[in-house]
């Protein structure tokens, strides 16, 4: 009996760790805040359910893409109306689960480059076996000025993305917006689980 429980400890030992498996996508990047220009909640909008797919095919050829206005109308899950010197991009974005916990755009002016980054809170779960796995997640973000690259990129952890989210929160609260209470998903059974 001691030899089959040592056992199985060394297996669950062994094999039985959290695994995480990345998107091609993803990118690993850094800024400082006084660099960027955080992008307003009201800019932000998804992809429709039934065009995901399109959508993830459309940026396979680059990290962007400036739609068109069927484009947008075809895609945009909730469409911006879109002022005279505003512009429609399909951006590429990846996530842990589906929905993430909040999402953060910001764009560097100098660089002409667009940061996306999607967090999910793991609720502190890190049992054996247990398998995160990353996949697309294609945002739409209307910006005035013209964009040169995109970079994504996707954060999971407890405590940690909590203490972004209430600043992120309290960020926007300031400047009288408030953050929707989590984000759309496709999959609303699954909603903040993990991904297989």
């Amino acid at each position: 009996m001691r030899i089959a429980v040592f056992t199985a400890l060394i297996a669950l030992a062994v094999g039985g760790c959290v695994r995480y498996t990345p998107h091609p996508w993803a990118q690993e990047f850094e800024f400082e805040d006084q660099d960027v220009e955080f992008v307003a909640p009201a800019k932000l909008t998804g992809v429709r359910c039934e065009r995901q797919v399109d959508a993830i095919d459309m940026l396979e050829r680059g990290t962007f893409l400036r739609l068109t206005a069927e484009e947008y109308a075809a895609l945009s899950r909730d469409p911006i109306e879109l002022a005279d010197d505003e512009r429609p991009y399909l951006v590429r974005g990846v996530s842990w689960s589906e929905p993430p916990m909040f999402s953060i755009v910001a764009v560097d002016h100098e660089r002409r480059v667009l940061y996306v980054t999607q967090y999910t809170h793991n609720w502190e779960m890190a049992w054996p076996g247990l398998h995160w796995k990353m996949r697309p997640r294609p945002v739409i973000v209307v910006l005035e000025q013209e964009i040169g690259d995109a970079m994504t990129r996707a954060v999971i952890g407890g405590d940690m993305v909590l203490g972004f989210w209430l600043r992120y929160r309290e960020f926007w609260r300031e400047r009288g917006t408030e953050l929707p209470a989590i984000e759309f998903s496709c999959e609303r059974e699954t909603a903040g689980l993990p991904l297989q």
